[in-house]
């Protein structure tokens, strides 16, 4: 797909994640991914392999702006400090990629990972803040039910073996498709932390957050999770009421 205005204005502040991404390198992290484009359906931030697919800055509003470029950089101090807490505790956490970050046309996007951590006999629970704004051609407002914060966990055994799991894949983040002669901008900040606590003695059930798919999952934070280990954000701006459907954005670390 073409490039978007939008990627054009922002050349910029992508060159400056790039110059966040190669410091990474060094904290055992991986690379931004930066932009993509048709779609399927449905929304997730968890386990679900069957999902289907103001003022404006560059097709973003001014505080959309100011989170797409502060989200990188929260990311990656946030993963300096929680992998020098991981190594001191024995209990850090890091994600590899299954399926690389792609940004498909009308809002729709996809990124597949998979978790390791070093934590033994307990449990990684991620923290999921989600954003989105999706209008028609004439900037209504779209019906939209996402779960704007919820908390997902995943068991850790003696072994170190996380479950449950899918084909190797613990986390599928996925945002749907709005169709043609739509516009917006979405995001998700992710947080994740090692507990011995039990999450089903604080609440958590399947089907609390429908985003988390079968994962334990809840809309209340639970106590004691004290320093994420590990960050990841991803975030897009998209605009299908033209003829050549754009749609840009970066997610890391990757």
């Amino acid at each position: 797909m073409k490039t978007s205005a939008y990627a054009a204005r922002s050349r910029s502040s992508k060159q400056f994640m790039n110059s966040i991404t190669s410091a990474t390198s060094s904290h055992n992290t991986q690379p931004f991914f930066a932009s993509g484009k048709t779609s399927k359906h449905g929304d997730s931030s968890g386990l679900n392999p069957s999902a289907q697919e103001g003022e404006d800055v560059g097709g973003r509003t001014v505080g959309e702006f100011v989170g797409d470029v502060g989200r990188p950089v929260g990311s990656f101090f946030g993963n300096v400090f929680g992998s020098i807490v991981g190594a001191v505790a024995g209990n850090d956490i890091s994600s590899a990629t299954t399926t690389p970050a792609v940004w498909n046309n009308h809002g729709h996007f996809k990124w597949d990972i998979s978790f390791s951590t070093s934590g033994r006999n307990g449990w990684i629970v991620q923290k999921i803040e989600s954003t989105r704004r999706a209008q028609d051609a004439a900037g209504n407002a779209l019906p939209d039910g996402l779960t704007p914060l919820y908390w997902e966990a995943w068991a850790v055994d003696g072994a170190g073996n996380i479950s449950p799991a899918s084909g190797g894949t613990h986390d599928f983040w996925q945002r749907r498709s709005f169709g043609n002669n739509t516009q917006g901008h979405w995001s998700i900040s992710s947080a994740c932390y090692f507990t011995t606590t039990d999450p089903a003695t604080q609440g958590f059930a399947v089907g609390n957050a429908p985003e988390a798919g079968g994962l334990l999952s809840s809309l209340s934070e639970p106590s004691g999770l004290g320093v994420g280990r590990l960050h990841r954000f991803a975030q897009g701006t998209w605009d299908s009421t033209s003829a050549i459907p754009t749609h840009d954005g970066s997610a890391g670390p990757q």
